[in-house]
């Protein structure tokens, strides 16, 4: 079995999921038998996983796994399916439901959509003392404790368990208050067959869980961690026999501008006892690979293989003429991140607008919520102060894009660093060619330089406007480049990327 090992699959998935989704697609298409695991607990889990077309089967969670929900199907559940004492009142206004006992309140109970999604039960001063989360899946997923004191201002979390579809508890986390919040003190994870650990932090559970994994298929899996900063440590901890593979989906030092003398950005290349306890490394583009390679001198081996790869029905596909598609539609598929530098890419459609006034600009992705979506507001800002608003969109997320990329004509990058860059070959999968910055490492592992788009150096916003340009003024360049944005993508065929994984990792074992 193959584990690809991230944190969660959330709602609006990054480039990192996406990749997983094409990697697990590759190897169900090649019968290899391949699962994503993660170690966060979300209680809509179930509804991401059908949003991004993953089959449950597929997928294992910790908490799932220990309070043994794995694959357990869905069905709503109302206020009507619970349970109440015979003495107490209940009372449903709109989305809330007040459970009362004489004067006390001791429950609320709130609703979205008509599913169950909290429950709040108070003492008898009225205090929280505990929170109930429902698993959207149609059972209580887990709760909250509260310690009380006289002053309720002073209450903190004391415990979270978390419980199976048939109420059994799998997982408990206890904490503590610590300065100005509270900290995680142990795990506690007992497995449906009675086994128990008792642990210190999120990470050992990590390492007991694919531990656990690991056994229950007999040993000798492997395991791909693809979110180095979660899942790195957690695998190389583990003491059963298997092999520990590490994907990079991105750059991997601190400046993206040198890779040979600036901080690595990773524990598990940067700390020697992790490296060598690693079986191999992956990257998604050659470049980077030579360039870790020069710079690490391991002798664990490091290998380069595309995170993307395009199925057959879609290189079957009927090319879309230009002539068919949106005029003069500019395309950006990237989240409104710092690393993705999309306020140059707007004064580069600027000066291309400025020029060819029929041009228009789509940007698809979502804001940065740990930044106070900071990079999104500069946009909107530029937007505004630039009086771009009747060209602009910001059209946010989307789960179709390949039927944006067919009525689009360019792609428009300016990132500061990326690792692959799936957009580009998914736009060109479409012939959609693409316009970027020749940053490290992926533009210039897909694009071809006036055959499939144009590279640019890194800073050169006029340059950017400028090929935008140059690509819009002639139809018939417009039409080449959108050829050989096709034939580019067929060297990324699933065929070709898969010959890769067997010749670098499944013959290797």
């Amino acid at each position: 079995m193959y584990y690809f090992l991230n944190e969660s699959i959330p709602r609006f998935c990054s480039g990192i999921e996406h990749a997983e989704f094409k990697r697990l697609a590759l190897f169900k298409a090649h019968q290899v038998p391949a699962k994503i695991v993660t170690a966060a607990y979300s209680r809509d889990a179930a509804e991401n996983l059908a949003r991004y077309h993953v089959d449950p089967q597929d997928y294992v969670n910790l908490y799932d796994y220990f309070c043994a929900n794995v694959a357990v199907p869905s069905k709503p559940l109302t206020v009507q399916d619970l349970k109440f004492p015979a003495d107490v009142q209940v009372t449903t206004t709109d989305a809330d439901t007040t459970v009362t006992s004489g004067d006390w309140t001791c429950q609320t109970i709130h609703s979205q959509a008509g599913r169950v999604d909290t429950s709040d039960h108070f003492d008898g001063d009225g205090q929280l003392v505990r929170r109930d989360f429902y698993d959207t899946r149609g059972f209580l997923g887990f709760s909250q404790f509260f310690a009380t004191a006289d002053d309720a201002a002073k209450r903190y979390l004391a415990l979270e368990t978390f419980y199976s579809h048939t109420g059994r508890i799998g997982v408990e986390i206890t904490y503590r208050q610590r300065d100005a919040g509270v900290v995680v003190t142990g795990y506690r994870l007992q497995h449906a067959d009675g086994r128990q650990w008792h642990l210190m932090n999120t990470q050992q559970a990590y390492t007991v869980f694919l531990d656990c994994l690991n056994q229950d298929d007999g040993e000798g899996d492997t395991f791909i961690s693809d979110r180095s900063n979660h899942t790195n440590r957690p695998m190389i901890n583990m003491t059963t026999k298997a092999r520990k593979l590490e994907h990079f989906h991105n750059i991997h030092f601190a400046d993206y501008h040198d890779p040979m003398s600036r901080p690595l950005t990773y524990p598990s290349i940067g700390e020697s006892d992790l490296l060598s306890r690693t079986d191999m490394v992956i990257t998604p583009t050659h470049a980077q690979a030579h360039d870790m390679a020069t710079r690490l001198r391991t002798q664990v081996p490091i290998v380069a293989i595309p995170v993307g790869s395009v199925a057959p029905a879609v290189l079957a596909q009927p090319h879309i003429p230009m002539a068919k598609r949106q005029r003069g539609q500019i395309l950006i598929v990237a989240r409104m991140y710092y690393e993705k530098h999309l306020d140059d890419a707007l004064w580069a459609f600027k000066r291309a607008h400025d020029q060819l006034s029929w041009l228009t600009l789509t940007i698809y992705g979502y804001g940065d919520g740990a930044t106070d979506h900071r990079d999104e507001k500069l946009l909107h800002k530029i937007v505004d102060e630039q009086h771009l608003a009747d060209c602009v969109t910001f059209a946010g997320y989307t789960n179709d894009i390949g039927a944006v990329y067919d009525q689009s004509q360019v792609l428009l990058l300016s990132s500061r660093y990326e690792g692959f860059v799936l957009a580009i070959l998914e736009a060109a999968a479409h012939g959609v060619p693409t316009v970027s910055y020749d940053t490290h490492y992926g533009p210039a592992e897909l694009i071809q330089p006036g055959v499939s788009g144009e590279l640019l150096p890194y800073g050169d916003v006029n340059g950017l406007g400028d090929a935008l340009i140059k690509t819009f003024s002639t139809p018939e360049r417009l039409a080449q480049l959108s050829a050989g944005a096709y034939a580019r993508a067929a060297d990324f065929s699933q065929a070709r990327v898969w010959a890769r994984w067997r010749e670098t990792v499944i013959d290797t074992e």
